[in-house]
């Protein structure tokens, strides 16, 4: 379990940064911070170096746990570090974070789509140290998008070291990984709720907690549809907040649609509506449209950079898509709408949860 505690606080990381520089909460940094270790690794990988790149998160994160630290006790902002960081969100993740590890514990891949693909590949990722498109892998679909996968195998990388053995495979952990990149994305939920009003917080974490099992493979299974989805609605919000354009949201917008494109195909279409949505938003509601031109290139890089970027990859290889078939955009289109009717709906419950 030492390998665990150790990536709750590499997990934690952006949140000490976040709470000691920038005064934002826990919630807040938690999803991008995960956002990051995926595309650092992602990047690195690209060049052939995804061990290197994971060495390089575990560095940087100790880093900005050690400026955060030093940051507060140079300008003795100690109660102010606190309130950002230990807060109710911080808390509900963490009791979430040590269920999940005692209820998953010895877990062992179960589902057919876990063999042919979501377990199998982070095993191959962990063997090989290199996407599933290198020549000595044998997976079966070895063009799929590995947002997930990244992140699954940064916890395999950490056990490895603590255990001191580099062919180690902990399918357990992959559960683990999954559960709480999800359970992460629904976290900045927490973020106007405080101390004094614990038992809305209370209320929220239950709420939390049961709505990823209405799909009822979450928690028996590391299927990537529920993150998918959500990972949408989470890109949604940010994509319709009114103050998107303050960095941090922003920051957090532009991330959520890259690893939106790198965690499934379909991925894709999504982060291309969202992202239009927002560049469209940013038209109609900023008269000097020039000043808008950076955040317009930024969404449109953030949204065809990692698809352009794989597709590369894939055909450096001469990897073959699998199941590649052109997307239908009027169903495509059709089905957003209804999503997006269901995500409002959702939005009210929250709303009147909270309240």
């Amino acid at each position: 379990m030492i390998s665990n505690i150790l990536f709750f606080m590499h997990i934690s990381s952006g949140g000490f940064f976040a709470a000691s520089f920038l005064k934002r909460k826990y919630e807040e940094a938690l999803p991008i911070t995960i956002f990051l270790i995926i595309i650092i690794q992602y990047v690195f990988a690209l060049f052939g170096n995804l061990r290197l790149g994971a060495y390089f998160v575990f560095i940087f994160a100790a880093i900005l746990v050690l400026c955060s630290v030093l940051n507060v006790i140079i300008k003795k902002s100690y109660k102010t570090f606190l309130s950002s960081f230990i807060t109710p969100g911080f808390f509900a993740f963490a009791v979430f974070y040590m269920v999940v590890n005692f209820a998953n514990a010895g877990k062992l891949a179960s589902a057919w789509d876990e063999f042919s693909h979501w377990a199998d590949v982070v095993k191959v990722m962990s063997t090989i140290n290199d996407f599933a498109t290198n020549p000595a892998s044998e997976s079966a679909f070895k063009s799929y998008v590995p947002a997930m996968p990244l992140f699954q195998y940064n916890l395999q990388v950490l056990n490895q070291l603590i255990k001191r053995d580099v062919l180690l495979f902990s399918e357990w952990r992959l559960y683990l990984c999954y559960q709480i990149a999800t359970y992460a994305l629904l976290l900045p939920i927490f973020k106007n709720i405080t101390w004094k009003h614990y038992y809305k917080g209370f209320l929220m974490g239950v709420v939390i907690f049961l709505l990823p099992s209405m799909y009822d493979k979450f928690y028996n299974t590391i299927y990537i549809d529920v993150f998918l989805g959500l990972l949408a609605g989470y890109s949604l919000f940010l994509a319709l907040e009114t103050n998107a354009l303050e960095p941090f949201s922003l920051l957090g917008f532009l991330l959520s649609l890259t690893v939106l494109v790198l965690t499934k195909d379909a991925g894709f279409p999504l982060a291309l509506f969202l992202g239009v949505m927002y560049i469209l938003k940013q038209l109609i509601h900023n008269k000097d449209w020039k000043i808008r031109i950076p955040y317009i290139v930024a969404t449109i890089t953030a949204v065809f950079l990692p698809k352009l970027s794989w597709e590369y990859h894939l055909s450096v290889n001469s990897i073959i898509k699998s199941f590649g078939r052109p997307i239908s955009w009027s169903g495509f289109l059709n089905t957003i709408f209804k999503k997006i009717r269901r995500i409002i709906a959702g939005s009210h419950l929250i709303i009147f949860c909270i309240s």
